[in-house]
């Protein structure tokens, strides 16, 4: 399924990547990616792929957020938060 995305250019050239579209690319603050421009199309490829399509901690298919390269599922950020409280 296609989905798309509209962004506009601040006045540095810039873009911001949906939230939705970093979390299904695995992208983080600090990822590479490079772009590639050819016959009016722009394509952007990821540098790293992700390390692992599930929870680092349970091994859980969900995925909740990305915490120093590590995807985490919403049971497991859950605790962690309840641990740090």
């Amino acid at each position: 399924m296609t989905k798309e995305f509209i962004r506009t250019l601040d006045s540095q050239g810039r873009i911001s990547l949906p939230k939705e579209l970093r979390q299904a690319l695995c992208l983080d603050y600090g990822d590479s990616v490079s772009f590639a421009y050819f016959d009016g199309t722009v394509t952007m490829h990821l540098k790293e792929k992700c390390p692992s399509p599930e929870c680092y901690v349970c091994k859980s298919p969900e995925r909740e957020i990305r915490v120093g390269g590590k995807d985490i599922c919403p049971s497991c950020l859950e605790k962690a938060i309840e641990l740090i409280a």
